[in-house]
């Protein structure tokens, strides 16, 4: 699949979905938005994709919004044409919550701005020593966006979240893994394959059940507990027909390895 922005390569059962201007720090553009839109729709539509690492070439996961991406929006009329504009480049944090394939983000060097955005949606992060989280939107004298302002809080807590949002402070891995904005710190030359291996043990299990799981785990943010009850109820009724689940008891009944299909 060709990209402009983006490198894109399935290994097994794993999508690796890299971020691919590195000489402009994976900057944002109006291409890249749509393309990582597009790669979330192929791993969405593949059912050999049971798991995706997401990921910047160069030294920087994304430094954030492009300078010309933002001098074309500041350029569009105001009302309807401008707000339709954000409406479509902002869906990607829509699309990106309702994928119920997991994702794990594997962060080296800057993360910034809508870089950092895109990296809070994902289910697990890995960070190499040197990486730097920033949410410097008010500082470029916009709000931060691609639903930071619901993931941060969520992560790091509402307090924790006002004072980085607000001063724009740039913290490194140690800080972020304390206050829970990444699950682990790795050395930088294995980060890329500490974030497979992740993958790869996820991308091992029964694929139906880690979706349906990832998509409860995404209602359970919002959801009233009697809704979430309700989930349970009818995926697991539907988990317990599939074909996996009947494999996975034969498999530990028999002392065996389990061979899953995904159905």
């Amino acid at each position: 699949m060709p990209f402009e922005t983006l490198e894109w390569e399935i290994k097994g059962n794993v999508a690796v979905l890299a971020l691919n201007r590195p000489e402009k720090l994976n900057s944002f553009t109006l291409r890249m938005f749509a393309e990582i839109q597009e790669a979330l729709q192929t791993a969405e539509a593949n059912e050999s994709v049971r798991a995706m690492v997401i990921k910047g070439n160069g030294k920087a996961f994304s430094a954030g919004g492009d300078m010309e991406l933002l001098q074309y929006l500041q350029n569009l009329e105001a009302g309807p044409p401008l707000e339709q504009a954000l409406a479509q480049l902002l869906a990607l944090g829509k699309q990106f919550n309702n994928l119920e394939v997991p994702t794990i983000v594997a962060v080296r060097g800057y993360c910034l701005g809508v870089g950092l955005s895109l990296a809070l949606l994902g289910d697990i992060r890995l960070a190499s020593e040197n990486a730097v989280f920033g949410a410097e939107f008010v500082a470029m004298g916009i709000i931060p966006d691609l639903g930071l302002l619901y993931t941060l809080p969520r992560l790091v807590g509402p307090a924790r979240a006002r004072e980085l949002i607000l001063t724009c402070r740039r913290i490194k891995a140690p800080e972020a893994e304390r206050i829970g904005m990444v699950n682990a710190i790795v050395p930088d030359k294995q980060l890329e394959e500490k974030a497979l291996q992740m993958a790869a043990r996820i991308g091992a299990f029964p694929s139906l059940a880690v979706r349906k799981t990832r998509k409860g785990l995404n209602q359970s943010v919002t959801g009233l507990f009697e809704e979430i009850l309700q989930y349970e109820i009818k995926t697991q009724a539907f988990c317990l027909k599939t074909e996996d689940h009947k494999e996975a008891v034969e498999a530990f009944l028999a002392r065996r390895k389990p061979e899953f299909k995904g159905r």
